[in-house]
């Protein structure tokens, strides 16, 4: 089921700011078994658990996926910004397995980045889902990674 306008609404760059820091307190506060996300309908909320590729240290990612069977989507949108989000880059350093919490539950994920026409197909899933990603596609002037992941 699309996401309604009036959600699609909070995705204004003027409340981007308040959502990011909003949901990283609930996370860290339920241990990052709850997410804002998890209230939009279609989305299944991720939160990716990954070495920072030049700290070293932990970073936790609450992102927005969006499942079809038993494989979830992610998509570096940045908001539709020109640059590609740092979890990507520790994404793609982190080697073929994850560690993520979706739904509650974490759990090692298998990853992969999409292209071509399994990149295509993923698209349109998440768009039909998020709309707004296609806004961001436009605003980012770039290709947009997207990504799935499947239960170890």
């Amino acid at each position: 089921m699309p996401v309604p306008a009036v959600l699609r609404s909070l995705t204004r760059p003027s409340l981007r700011g308040l959502i990011v820091r909003s949901d990283a307190a609930i996370g860290r506060l339920s241990g990052y078994r709850w997410s804002l996300l998890r209230f939009l309908p279609g989305t299944c909320p991720v939160v990716l658990h990954l070495t920072g590729r030049r700290s070293g240290e932990v970073r936790h990612t609450t992102l927005l996926g969006v499942r079809e069977s038993d494989r979830i989507f992610l998509v570096g949108s940045n908001w539709g910004q020109p640059v590609v989000p740092a979890w990507v880059h520790n994404l793609r350093a982190s080697g073929p397995r994850v560690e993520a919490t979706v739904r509650g539950h974490r759990g090692s994920w298998r990853w992969r980045e999409l292209a071509g026409a399994e990149r295509a197909h993923a698209w349109q899933a998440v768009v039909r889902e998020w709309p707004a990603f296609e806004d961001y596609a436009v605003t980012a002037h770039r290709l947009i990674p997207v990504f799935g992941l499947e239960p170890e």
